[in-house]
Order: structure tokens, then C-alpha cells, then sequence
């Protein structure tokens, strides 16, 4: 039998729901904040989204590869939280279909909170305050996103919208994931918008990071995976 996500408990559901609240309200006093203080866009904005949009797909990457490389399932805290659902994955990819949008988005919430709550600080009368606003906030709107976007990504059938924006390469296109999920699993970690997977490809950005860490702690990538090769056989 496929290996499945772990079902969440009450304490834990509640944890999601409650992160989702806090970054949904983190998000629109933000932007009321911004909408108050009457700056509007400026040429900086485009840029600044992009850019911000870029940095979110980068960070998405980033904690993947790190979930799917380093570590073990059955380690104390972020075994099972963080790393076996990724490990479950790549085992068993139509899982990540049965996961409902709390269940898929709360942890994502409670990342992207903290940095919504940064941004109602920043001072608009500072010389950086909005184009640090506007950087940030970009990240947090396109990051709090990144597990929706990666189960639509496996979806059959997603909605229209969605589909228009994977074509336009607005988000994460399932052509592009699919080569991620060829063994072994070591490419294409970028699940926001993908946009940063061809650069980091070329660069074999993730490969020389891992061959770093690997010369300094001796520790080897992946090597819990064979915990799940059994079941990936069936």
C-alpha cells in the first residue's frame, strides 16, 4: 500500500486555522495600511513584485530541496511535520490531492504570519519603507500560496483561472514539476512559479550545495529514501 500524509489532530487543525486567520488578517491590514496611507504604485512597483514573486519561488525551492534532501522521517519535531510529507510525495504523488486547503495551507500560514506582521511597521515616511514594503509583501502574497499552487500543479482538472495562469507561466506549470518527480528526485525544487528552476538547474546551485554540506558534515543526501523505495515499487 502507498504511504499517505499524516491526519492532522484537533490541536494541530486548530493551529492551522488559527495561522490561517492570523495571515489573512495580517494580509488585509496590511494592505488597508497601504491603502490609507494613499502612496499607490510607483515605477519601483513592477520590479519590486517581480522581484518579490522571484525571491518567494526561490525560498520554496529552498526549504523543498532541504525537506527532501537532509534529515530523516523519523526525526524528533520536524520528522514527521515537515519531512515525511515531503517524503510521502514522492512516493505516493496523487496524495497530495486528498489534502484539504487547511490541512495544506496552515503551515505555510504560520511561516508567513511573523513577516505580515513586520510589514505593518515599516515606516512609509522612511526612504526604503515602500520599496521594502512592496518587496515584502510580494513574497507573502506569492508564498502563502506555494502548497496551493503545488497540489493544483498535480490536479487533473484544476480550475479554469488556474490554467490560464500555469500557461502564462505565472505559477507553477505542471509540465515543469513533472521533472521533479523522476527519480531522484534531486531537481526542480521550485514550486511557486518554477520561474527560478532553469536558472538554478544551469548554475547546479542545489548539487554544489549539497556537496558542501556532504564535505563538512559527512552527512549524504537522500539517504532516507530508501525507507520509501518499497513502497514507490508497488
Amino acid at each position: 500500500m502507498l504511504p499517505r500524509h499524516d491526519t492532522s489532530g484537533w490541536i494541530r487543525r486548530t493551529g492551522e486555522y488559527v495561522s490561517l486567520c492570523l495571515a489573512g488578517a495580517g494580509l488585509c491590514l496590511s494592505l488597508s495600511r497601504w491603502w490609507c496611507a494613499a502612496l499607490g504604485p510607483s515605477w519601483q512597483t513592477p520590479v519590486l513584485f517581480v522581484c518579490g514573486v522571484a525571491t518567494a519561488d526561490f525560498l520554496s525551492g529552498l526549504l523543498h530541496w532541504f525537506a527532501d534532501t537532509w534529515g530523516s522521517a523519523a526525526m524528533p519535531l520536524l520528522g514527521r511535520r515537515v519531512l515525511h510529507p515531503f517524503r510521502v510525495h514522492h512516493a505516493n504523488p496523487a496524495d497530495i490531492l486528498d489534502r484539504g486547503f487547511v490541512d495544506l495551507n496552515g503551515d505555510v500560514a504560520l511561516v508567513t504570519a511573523p513577516v505580515l506582521a513586520t510589514t505593518l511597521w515599516i515606516p512609509f515616511d522612511a526612504d526604503w519603507g515602500a520599496a521594502a514594503w512592496q518587496y515584502l509583501m510580494s513574497i507573502c502574497t506569492a508564498g502563502l500560496f506555494t502548497n496551493q499552487i503545488h497540489q493544483w500543479a498535480h490536479s487533473p482538472t484544476p480550475p479554469r483561472l488556474v490554467r490560464f495562469l500555469q500557461t502564462c507561466r505565472l505559477i507553477l506549470r505542471p509540465q515543469m514539476h513533472c521533472s521533479h518527480h523522476n527519480a531522484p528526485y534531486d531537481s526542480h525544487y521550485c514550486i511557486t512559479t518554477g520561474w527560478c528552476n532553469p536558472v538554478l538547474e544551469k548554475l547546479g546551485f542545489f548539487v554544489r550545495l549539497e556537496h558542501l554540506i556532504t564535505t563538512l558534515t559527512g552527512q549524504q543526501p537522500r539517504h532516507d529514501d530508501r525507507s520509501f523505495s518499497t513502497a514507490r515499487s508497488v
